[in-house]
């Protein structure tokens, strides 16, 4: 390694010595004591009781004892963080970033030591932060940029070149990845046509990726052209389209596309596939993969047709894929692919034709086709009126009806100023009709009705406007009532998968104190490994003080995710022994996503069940 990396390790060194040595002034022979005291307490009280994962502590010297050791370790925390946050901001790439331009040789001496370790970390300290990379670009000095583009020929570092320079898009990227890539020699070839269709704008790739007359080692067939669909310019979309609508015409069909293989499922038209292709002449053909998996290249093709064409280019691909089943000897599965289809083609179909596959959506047998036609048609947003009364006069045939159904039905009409109307008229069944017309209510209701149900239940005062919180920027739904619940500061939505290892509960109950509308104020929290504990018992141990008392958890070991029902009984446990009526009562969401609403249990279930809030597993149709 050359000099400047041994000034930097030992810069590095100097840092840790540092950190070391503020630490070991925080962390005194006091707080070891403290450490082994408080462990002994908890060892004595959970004597006997190891299944147990909540002990609450009331001596008032123990309480103190912990509350101190809480102060001091958070204390600690805060330090460590603060020496972190300062050494990254030393660090070259940070000071570079900020407009250090003396920073510039030893950047360059860097790339010259072909230092893998050494370029990766500067790398590392270079790039933008990940919401940074969809509003700008990182720009780079030219003398750096010319030491730096011609590493992505050194094979031991072109992985990292080309994720890098793609990731922050680094200005003149595009040009040197189009080059690498025509040129054959990439060993990176799968990433840098991702960043390219990332991007979009390469019409170079395009014509390298669908030209006939260009061999390619491996081109990610279905997925990277499918980003040049979604990212590219007109040009580029119509031009990857009329590619693979040449294909589907050329390409009849066959009927084992549909039948099983020792690997996969069945297939059917709605589950598409992502293929290797190599071009040889004119003949196009997948390698690796079976006879099977070759031959649903057409079927991706058909969907990406599907997903992004014109209407002309849909009815051509319709014509030739239909014509193609005629000629299949399996009845049973001719006729399953025509009706399942029907429901892929839908818009391409006249009004009359619409309401026909609307009629006889019932002889469909794959994959819940109603909710499909349901999805299908709420996409569309433009249909005649009388498609929508076909789809009322529908509802009723189903053979058991489901809230999931009512869902969508609700979702598909929630603009038409008819819908009370139509669901008058034309759903027979009293309870199907009520829950239709009670969602219709929901979703058209205004904000300023629901801030008023919320008082008139009773689970928050007069004084709510007064608490301001932002409205999370994830929801499972869409009611108006939880635009509510947030402005009032008692609803707290979170991802069950923490973004740390052990997950944080002792940052998770804090967020919930600030969801109590001040009811629970002064309450500390440090979570820490759990040292000597008993055989079969968790290795982490959370302490909570509030008030005289303190909590100690000792949540399952998930990883990064959450130990919920531990944590609950804990947080309920200390509003409960505080005298506070309030609770923390979970909506049910059916995923990993968790909602929570702070209120009377009662009354939180009233709103649940007034607002239909919990999911229910027939919403999927079990």
């Amino acid at each position: 390694m050359g000099n400047s990396n041994c000034l930097k390790g030992l810069n590095f060194f100097m840092l840790v010595l540092i950190s070391v040595v503020n630490i070991h002034v925080v962390y005194s022979q006091d707080m070891k004591s403290d450490s082994s005291r408080i462990n002994s307490i908890i060892a004595d009280i959970s004597m006997g009781r190891e299944a147990t994962q909540l002990f609450v502590i009331t001596d008032r010297e123990n309480v103190a004892l912990i509350n101190r050791y809480i102060d001091a370790r958070n204390r600690e925390k805060e330090i460590k963080e603060n020496e972190l946050k300062l050494a990254k901001e030393n660090m070259l790439g940070e000071r570079y970033k900020k407009g250090d331009k003396t920073t510039i040789p030893q950047i360059i001496a860097i790339l010259k030591s072909r230092d893998v370790i050494a370029i990766s970390d500067l790398f590392n300290e270079l790039e933008l932060e990940y919401d940074a990379t969809k509003r700008t670009t990182l720009f780079l000095d030219d003398s750096i940029k010319k030491e730096l583009f011609p590493l992505i020929e050194e094979p031991e570092l072109e992985h990292t070149i080309v994720q890098f320079l793609g990731y922050n898009r680094v200005e003149g990227y595009i040009k040197l990845f189009e080059e690498r890539l025509l040129s054959g020699k990439s060993t990176n070839e799968d990433r840098i046509l991702y960043w390219l269709g990332s991007d979009g704008t390469s019409e170079k790739t395009v014509d390298y990726c669908i030209n006939p007359n260009e061999v390619k080692s491996s081109a990610l067939f279905g997925e990277d052209l499918s980003l040049f669909l979604q990212n590219g310019t007109p040009e580029i979309k119509v031009k990857i389209l009329n590619f693979m609508t040449e294909i589907v015409l050329k390409n009849p069909v066959k009927e084992s596309f549909f039948y099983d293989t020792p690997s996969e499922d069945t297939y059917l038209p709605s589950d598409f596939i992502t293929v290797e292709i190599h071009t040889s002449g004119k003949t196009y053909t997948i390698t690796g993969f079976s006879q099977k998996r070759k031959e649903l290249l057409i079927m991706n093709c058909i969907s990406e047709v599907f997903a992004h064409g014109n209407t002309e280019q849909k009815e051509k691909v319709k014509k030739a894929f239909l014509k193609s089943i005629d000629n299949f000897e399996n009845e049973e599965l001719k006729a399953t692919l025509k009706n399942n289809f029907k429901i892929t083609f839908f818009e391409t179909y006249d009004p009359s034709k619409q309401i026909e596959i609307i009629e006889n959506t019932h002889q469909f047998t794959v994959l819940n086709n109603f909710n499909r036609l349901c999805h299908k048609i709420s996409e569309e947003k433009k249909l005649a009126p009388e498609v929508y009364v076909a789809l009322f006069k529908k509802f009723d045939l189903i053979e058991k009806i489901r809230r999931k159904e009512a869902w969508f039905f609700t979702d598909i009409f929630k603009y038409l100023p008819n819908f009370t109307e139509l669901t008058q008229a034309y759903i027979e069944d009293d309870i199907t009709k009520q829950e239709m017309l009670e969602r219709y209510d929901r979703v058209n209701q205004t904000e300023e009705y629901t801030d008023k149900y919320i008082r008139d239940i009773g689970l928050v005062d007069n004084d709510f406007d007064a608490v301001v919180f932002k409205t999370n920027d994830f929801s499972y739904d869409d009611l108006v009532i939880y635009k509510s619940l947030y402005k009032a500061g008692i609803s707290i939505e979170f991802d069950t998968e923490s973004s740390a290892y052990p997950a944080d509960h002792d940052n998770l109950i804090l967020e919930f104190v600030k969801h109590t509308r001040g009811k629970l104020s002064g309450v500390k929290a440090y979570q820490e490994t759990r040292f000597n504990a008993p055989k079969d018992s968790t290795d982490t141990q959370l302490f909570v003080t509030y008030k005289d008392k303190c909590y100690v958890m000792f949540p399952e070991n998930f990883g990064d995710w959450y130990d919920m029902d531990t944590f609950l009984n804990l947080l309920n446990t200390i509003v409960k022994e505080a005298g506070i009526k309030e609770e923390f009562v979970a909506v049910y969401t059916g995923d990993q996503y968790a909602n929570y609403i702070f209120g009377e249990r009662k009354k939180v279930e009233k709103l649940k069940k007034d607002y239909k809030l919990d999911y229910t597993y027939e919403e999927e149709g079990y």
